[in-house]
């Protein structure tokens, strides 16, 4: 198994007293998602055995140094991100696997995720799950594209449930 992974999640808020360490700006987060969702759907089409898990962290934080202080924003970082990556999954036309998917504040609290349209980002992510195409071992032991099903009592041993 091999791992393709973005994980930037200190980021740096750009002002002019930001001293702190940080893994990128906010504009290179988004590149770097979509690489590894293109990455993801480079490998469906090429990649036979289906061994690689992908790993994309969506939330993060804003940091920044006064005085030796840090200060983590993530609040911030989640009204930046999250419609932007809520629009990034909703006008994707490929098919391929989104992974293991990290995000700011997910859940549907109207305080709390919804605020940030994480809700709406978390629903997006399950249309995905549902319209990937998962590969099955077939009848001939060769890879093959099949749309999951979920079905309750299924004895079929070449099913995804």
């Amino acid at each position: 198994m091999k791992l393709f992974y973005e994980d930037q999640t200190r980021l740096a808020n750009e002002s002019w007293f930001d001293i702190t360490k940080n893994d990128g700006t906010p504009d290179e987060k988004k590149e770097n998602v979509a690489a590894v969702v293109q990455e993801s759907v480079n490998q469906y089409v090429k990649n036979k055995e289906h061994n690689i898990w992908y790993l994309i962290d969506l939330g993060g934080f804003y940091t920044t140094a006064i005085f030796n202080i840090s200060i983590y924003n993530g609040e911030a970082a989640a009204e930046e991100l999250t419609p932007h990556f809520f629009e990034f999954f909703n006008t994707r036309t490929e098919n391929a696997s989104l992974g293991v998917v990290y995000m700011n504040f997910a859940d549907n609290l109207a305080d709390y995720g919804a605020k940030y349209g994480c809700d709406q980002l978390i629903q997006t992510i399950i249309n995905n799950n549902f319209t990937f195409q998962l590969r099955t071992r077939g009848s001939d032991s060769k890879a093959s594209a099949q749309t999951r099903g979920v079905s309750v009592g299924n004895d079929d041993p070449n099913s995804w449930d």
